[in-house]
């Protein structure tokens, strides 16, 4: 819990070797509470965190650990955070997932959860930026959502 909290001010070398201990012992703790997934969620902002310092490769390698998570049927917040994340990630590297990304969003507009949502675009920014990424699809989800859209600037990908 303390490392979700404090992943910002680590360097991603550290986040790498945290992650491999992350997911050696992660069976331990897995669905522990009832409301919810800890590691999941710890493994969703592990892989937001990589694409917001532009690793896209380790990012990808995070999805597949993510993927084999047996998630409860009731766990909403991580389905859609899921969702989210693999659309934005994939979007990156060039396989257009963009509705992925704003079917998200919508399912936390529709929980009431604007701060999420807002945090959520923001996101998108931090991430289009570190991959120094465009896509006018992006773009236009940014605006839908109420942010400003990114410059343009010819897309690119940093895979790493």
């Amino acid at each position: 819990m303390i490392f979700y909290n404090f992943i910002f001010i680590f360097d991603v070398e550290t986040v790498i070797v945290i992650q491999k201990r992350l997911i050696r012992v992660i069976s331990r703790y897995d669905n522990l509470r009832l409301y919810g997934s800890e590691p999941f969620r710890t493994l969703v902002k592990i892989t937001m965190f990589y694409l917001e310092h532009g690793k896209v490769l380790e990012a990808l390698e995070s999805l597949m650990d993510l993927r084999d998570f047996d998630i409860q049927e009731e766990f909403l917040f991580e389905r859609t955070m899921y969702k989210f994340v693999a659309g934005e990630t994939y979007t990156i590297t060039n396989t257009n997932r963009i509705k992925a990304i704003d079917d998200a969003l919508n399912i936390f507009q529709a929980a009431g959860s604007t701060h999420q949502v807002n945090r959520l675009v923001d996101h998108i920014k931090l991430v289009v930026k570190a991959n120094q990424f465009h896509n006018d699809d992006f773009d236009a989800l940014i605006e839908k959502w109420g942010g400003t859209p990114s410059t343009k600037t010819p897309t690119t990908t940093t895979v790493s």
